[in-house]
């Protein structure tokens, strides 16, 4: 009987394990937007491939967490569909502490030496694109191969492009036009998401 407990325990924990990016090998973009610098983790294919569960809706895939639903669970202005629309998903990315960098940011990118000059921030964020049509929300997510896009819950995750594309104004409408599902959607806007190790 303890053995058996242990072989579960040990399979749990090596399963948590294997869940985990490994912020020492990760890449990572630098970036300045209106003043401020950020550090932005883009994580593996490998980490796209795990994070690709029937657990996880566009929205915890594109940020690496186990919730499915912008703003929490219990008071998202999000939480129902017929509550879904531009103003209240950007209302419910913001209780997220999203940081809105609309459809074609104006970005200063930075070397690692210059952002550490820069900031003494310790935060990572996640780079998502944000889109939203009538009663739906869509996200997809930047990893260091491409943009991901995960259409469902049960919809197996798949690459928009074939290697990562930095944000701007093209390329979200081209994230748009390949993520799009039976409904057009209209923008929302890249966005800055804090990173949470421990949702991986």
């Amino acid at each position: 009987m303890k053995l058996i407990i242990f072989t579960i325990s040990f399979l749990l924990s090596f399963h948590g394990m294997a869940q985990k990016v490994d912020l020492k090998k990760s890449k990572f973009l630098y970036v300045e937007y209106r003043s401020q610098p950020y550090k932005i983790l883009l994580a593996s294919d490998k980490v796209a491939k795990k994070l690709d569960n029937n657990k996880r809706n566009c929205y915890a895939f594109s940020t690496h967490s186990r919730r499915h639903t912008p703003g929490g669970i219990k008071n998202s202005p999000v939480e129902r569909p017929y509550n879904v629309n531009k103003k209240n998903l950007k209302k419910a990315l913001k209780m997220d502490k999203g940081i809105l960098l609309g459809t074609g940011p104006k970005l200063k990118y930075l070397t690692e030496d210059a952002f550490n000059k820069k900031s003494k921030n310790k935060n990572i964020y996640l780079l998502i694109a944000g889109f939203v049509t009538w009663e739906e929300y869509h996200f997809v997510g930047a990893f260091e191969g491409g943009w991901w896009n995960k259409p469902s819950k049960v919809g197996k995750a798949f690459k928009l492009t074939d290697t990562f594309k930095k944000p701007t104004y093209g390329i979200y409408n081209r994230l748009k036009k390949l993520g799009k599902g039976a409904k057009p959607f209209s923008n929302v806007g890249f966005y800055l998401i804090p990173y949470k190790p421990q949702y991986d």
